[in-house]
């Protein structure tokens, strides 16, 4: 069998050449490389093919500040999904590589900078492109070329452009790759096993295996040549918080956990305009010329304008409605998306009865914009956050099944954060003044910075930074062949290791990164 359920397995002892830990876009773009390679490789996933909110029940601490919209322990509970293909499970599709400058150091943002450059990973971004089915590798301004000629006059000149690409319907890595599980002669995958904990070689810079338990609580351990730690950005560092007692290297290690960040959602202002054309273009288009792909332009300041004000990266995009405002509407489409209850229905049904002046307003919205000549907008933008020690996920005192500590997260927002918000609504409301483009007056968010910065946000689940990668241990956690500091044969895969993240969905920079994290254990497993 290639794919085994946990629970009937009779060994207690496993070994392959590389044991990959997670089975969501990071794990399942490494193990291409590996198909039916002279390699053994085994996956270990602690969920099954369904959604089961037992088993997601495993890594539910609290989240401090922010992390609680749109209901409690959202970040926690919600926003992480134990199945096979991970998270994508509920991923929309938002595609793109992050900008060159986002890989760049910047001095006015503390902590910034990789250890690689745009360069390093730009052929791993073709290939990604591909394995999401998308058309042409164009995410800056010449993608307007494939615009309608009317839609083209509407875009803002003095403002910088970057684009999402969207296949219809998106890549569901669940599908695709349980396929290839079952044809590929050297994988097994191991599903209802949950990892807790690695254990070393005594004397050596080397781990032994990994400690898992079915659901029955048996024990079962996985040696290997290569472990690929690949579970997202709040598991990968709770696993080797939990290991630390059995893993000299990782207790010395004081930045596991740290440099949490997100891409957090803030509506940045309401807007009224007569140019239809200008809402067209930053709306979804299907570009014909471009294999009926999808696009999505979004706005951000110019980066001579950034570096003068020092402040963040930030995206702004349009949307006739504003239902991420809305708590029950993105709990209802999460629950669509996984074919199960996030929270309970009562609760549910109580969030949605509190929340129906917002949804009928917002309904209000959509309705005028087919009627009325004035097409009324909001503004949502996306923030690249400052990497700051003190954003973290670390252990609570409370304990899962199997005797692990659960992972709790300590994150809001900096002062550069709030900084760039505001210079951000500043810089727009005086572009659109000036061109007369549209009236816009800020948010609540944005009218009460000064006087609230503990508002909740929505935070998509865009976990990035706890085993950032640096240039020691004294920085970061893994160097830039994604190799932990101090240990010869663990690599952590996906967002965890962004030592910044830009604007851009993740997806495709994880992808992108586990392609080039495949070549290199490929190379030493051949010397």
């Amino acid at each position: 069998k290639m794919i085994i359920n946990a629970n009937n397995v009779e060994k207690i002892s496993i070994d392959s050449d590389i044991c990959i830990i997670g089975t969501g876009p990071a794990a399942c773009s490494f193990i291409e490389k590996f198909l039916d390679s002279e390699f053994s490789i085994t996956i270990i996933e602690s969920g099954n093919f369904s959604f089961d909110k037992n088993v997601n029940t495993l890594n539910e601490g609290q989240s401090k500040v922010f992390g609680n919209f749109p209901h409690e322990n959202y970040m926690l509970k919600s926003a992480r999904v134990r199945m096979i293909g991970g998270t994508s499970n509920v991923w929309a599709g938002w595609s793109g590589p992050l900008l060159d400058e986002d890989f760049k150091k910047k001095d006015w943002i503390p902590n910034s900078g990789w250890q690689i450059n745009y360069e390093d990973l730009k052929n791993y971004y073709f290939e990604a492109q591909k394995i999401l089915g998308l058309s042409e590798f164009i995410y800056d301004e010449k993608l307007f070329n494939y615009y309608p000629e009317e839609l083209k006059l509407s875009k803002l000149d003095k403002l910088d452009h970057s684009f999402w690409q969207f296949s219809d319907p998106p890549l569901n890595f669940k599908k695709k790759y349980k396929n290839k599980f079952k044809k590929s002669k050297n994988i097994n995958l191991y599903y209802n096993c949950t990892a807790t904990k690695f254990t070393k070689e005594i004397e050596k810079k080397i781990l032994k295996n990994i400690e898992t338990f079915n659901e029955k609580k048996e024990k079962i351990l996985f040696n290997a040549k290569f472990f690929v730690l690949a579970c997202g950005g709040i598991e990968n560092a709770s696993l080797l918080l939990n290991s630390k007692t059995n893993v000299s290297e990782l207790e010395k290690n004081q930045n596991i956990g740290n440099y949490f960040f997100e891409h957090p959602h803030i509506t940045l202002a309401k807007g009224k305009t007569n140019d239809r054309n200008f809402l067209e273009t930053y709306k979804k288009q299907k570009l014909k010329n471009l294999g009926n792909i999808q696009s999505l332009a979004g706005f951000s300041v110019k980066e001579i304008t950034r570096k003068k004000n020092q402040i963040l990266n930030c995206v702004t995009v349009l949307s006739d409605h504003n239902l991420l405002d809305v708590e029950s509407a993105i709990i209802i489409r999460h629950n669509l998306a996984l074919g199960g209850q996030i929270i309970k229905a009562n609760k549910l049904i109580n969030i949605f009865l509190k929340n129906l002046p917002k949804l009928l307003k917002n309904l209000n919205l959509i309705l005028n914009n087919f009627v009325f000549k004035s097409k009324t907008f909001h503004l949502i933008c996306r923030l690249e956050q400052q990497p700051v020690y003190e954003n973290k996920v670390y252990l609570s005192k409370a304990k899962n099944k199997y005797d692990n500590y659960l992972p709790n997260i300590s994150w809001e927002l900096s002062d550069l954060d709030y900084k760039t918000l505001r210079d951000n609504y500043n810089i727009i409301k005086k572009i659109f003044d000036d061109n007369k483009i549209a009236e816009i007056e800020p948010s609540n968010f944005i009218k009460l910075l000064d006087k609230n910065k503990k508002k909740d946000v929505f935070a998509v689940g865009h976990h990035m930074g706890t085993t950032r990668m640096s240039e020691n241990s004294y920085t970061g956690v893994v160097n830039k062949d994604l190799k932990v500091h101090n240990l010869d044969n663990l690599y952590i895969a996906g967002s965890s290791v962004f030592p910044t993240g830009g604007f851009i969905n993740p997806t495709m920079t994880i992808i992108a990164l586990s392609l080039k994290l495949s070549n290199h254990i490929n190379k030493m497993l051949k010397i």
